[in-house]
Order: C-alpha cells, then sequence, then structure tokens
C-alpha cells in the first residue's frame, strides 16, 4: 500500500513539474510571441485585405484554411467575397493598427499549438471596418487561419435573396417585404467553415463548428479547475474538460462556446466572462466562477 501510495505521488510530482515547465517557458516566450504575431498582422492587414487580393491571401494561409478550397467553385466562392468587399467598401485609405495577443496552447501529454487572434482596424474609401483574425504558427511561420470582416457599411447594405441576372434586369419592387430582404452585417471566412458572405452573422450555440482547440467547444459550466500556479508576476490555472484532458491557461485566453475570455485568476479562482444575449436580444456580461476545492489547492 505504501509503495502504491509513493508511485501516485511520483506520478503527480512528475505531471506538476512538467506543468510547472511548461508555464515557465510561455511566461518567457509569451512576449516575443506577442511582438512577433502583432507584427505579422500589420503587415499581413494592408497587403491583403488593404487591397482584397484574394491570390495574396492563398500564399498567406494556414493548411486547415487550404484545406477548404478543394475545388475551382470553392476558389471562385473566396473570389467573390474579396470582390463584395470592395465594392462595398474600397481600398484601404490609413491602417489603424492591431490589438492581440498570442496563446501558446498546451495540451498535456500531446503537445502545444500556438495561435494568435487579433482585431485590426482600417478605414476605407466608402467607411471604417475592422479585421477579425485568428493566426496560426506552423513550423516557425504565421499564417491566417481564419479572417471575419466588420464594417457599418456592410451593415447598412440590403441585398434580395434571389438577384436577377446581368442580361435580364428586373425593375426593383418597392413593395417588398423586409422579409424578403438580407441585412449584410459583414462577411466571414474560416478554416472551420464555408459560409455565404450575405448570411448575417448569427450562429446558434448548438450549430457552433468544431473550433481549433478543445477548450473552445465545450461549455465553461463543464470545466473543473484543479490548480492554481504562481510564477511570481502572475496566476496560470489547471482545468480539466468533459474528455478528462489539462490544460494550461492564462488570463485573457479565449475559452467556451460563446466566446468567453479569462477574466482573472486569483489564488483559489477563474473567473471566465461570456457576453450573452438575452431574451430581448440585449447583450450582457455573464460571468462564470470555477472554485478550487480545498483538497485540491497546491
Amino acid at each position: 500500500m505504501k509503495k502504491r501510495l509513493v508511485l501516485i505521488l511520483s506520478i503527480l510530482g512528475i505531471v506538476f513539474i512538467g506543468v510547472i515547465i511548461a508555464i515557465v517557458m510561455m511566461s518567457y516566450f509569451g512576449g516575443k510571441l506577442d511582438k512577433e504575431s502583432k507584427a505579422y498582422v500589420d503587415n499581413i492587414v494592408p497587403s491583403v485585405f488593404g487591397r482584397w487580393d484574394a491570390s495574396k491571401m492563398m500564399q498567406n494561409a494556414s493548411p486547415e484554411f487550404l484545406a477548404t478550397i478543394k475545388s475551382p467553385q470553392d476558389r471562385a466562392r473566396l473570389e467573390d467575397l474579396f470582390k463584395a468587399c470592395y465594392e462595398r467598401l474600397g481600398m484601404l485609405k490609413q491602417y489603424n493598427g492591431s490589438e492581440g495577443d498570442a496563446t501558446v496552447y498546451h495540451e498535456i501529454g500531446k503537445g502545444k499549438t500556438v495561435y494568435a487572434d487579433y482585431t485590426a482596424r482600417g478605414t476605407f474609401e466608402k467607411g471604417q471596418a475592422k479585421i477579425v483574425m485568428r493566426i496560426i504558427r506552423k513550423d516557425n511561420k504565421w499564417q491566417i487561419y481564419s479572417f471575419n470582416v466588420i464594417s457599418p457599411v456592410l451593415l447598412n447594405t440590403a441585398l434580395p435573396k434571389k438577384q436577377a441576372s446581368p442580361e435580364t434586369p428586373k425593375k426593383e419592387d418597392t413593395s417588398k417585404k423586409a422579409s424578403d430582404m438580407k441585412t449584410v452585417t459583414g462577411v466571414e471566412y474560416t478554416a472551420m467553415k464555408r459560409r455565404d458572405p450575405f448570411i448575417p452573422l448569427i450562429v446558434k450555440a448548438e450549430a457552433k463548428p468544431k473550433s481549433l482547440i478543445p477548450i473552445e467547444s465545450y461549455d465553461v459550466s463543464e470545466f473543473k479547475l484543479i490548480a492554481i500556479l504562481w510564477d511570481k508576476t502572475k496566476y496560470y490555472a489547471v482545468i480539466t474538460l468533459p474528455d478528462g484532458k489539462s490544460y494550461t491557461i492564462r488570463e485573457g485566453i479565449k475559452l467556451g462556446l460563446h466566446g468567453g475570455k479569462v477574466y482573472k485568476i486569483t489564488k483559489d479562482s477563474v473567473i471566465i466572462r461570456e457576453h450573452l444575449r438575452d431574451y430581448k436580444g440585449v447583450l450582457s456580461p455573464k460571468d462564470t466562477i470555477l472554485k478550487l476545492r480545498r483538497e485540491e489547492e497546491g
């Protein structure tokens, strides 16, 4: 019995040391990755989205993104999306910078994924727009994983569900009901799914596509907090998912089905903040607190 207890403690000690090493490395390399990823975004946004260059987009796309371009029709779809943005926004006149950071995502026993989420803003010929991007680091090279173009110019544009062909233009029917129109709120193209750029960006949680990482594929209420760690500058936390796997997280990381973020980590809890709509459609913050049980405190 005593030997078994020693073996269990030894295994737990090895796992704990592994987590500590991962956190130290994350802290050390985090600043470098933030600088690299921001420099990449600040270069790629003007060159790709400033000119709406679909070819340049393909050259900088990740393997996951390219896997969705399986036919000439898929390529034409992407080009049509860029053409639609050009027609409604025009060329980039002034780039206003980006905000975001990189995340080293460790899956204990499997390895790591390095990605970054950024929001870039710019002034185009016909209005303001922001580009929400996720980039991923592959073989020491940053690549585009997904993007979303959001602009008031697109928000105020309405298109009929069925458009007449250029050869047979139809006279505008002003008696059409509002239900016969679609409002363009933005355009999105992601390695996780392909979509019609003229469909409003409203996705129900149950229809959410599989994410790049597992911690964005479960509801936050399903997470279990098993450890809090301190590296003399900030707290990190270790959580387990319903699949039984453990992950190291820090403040600011995205997680959960509804785009939540780790708002704060204390010595005995993790606060996750999500923004959800109520039955009236009003967006409001919701905090979920994961508490560390006494027997799990280290």
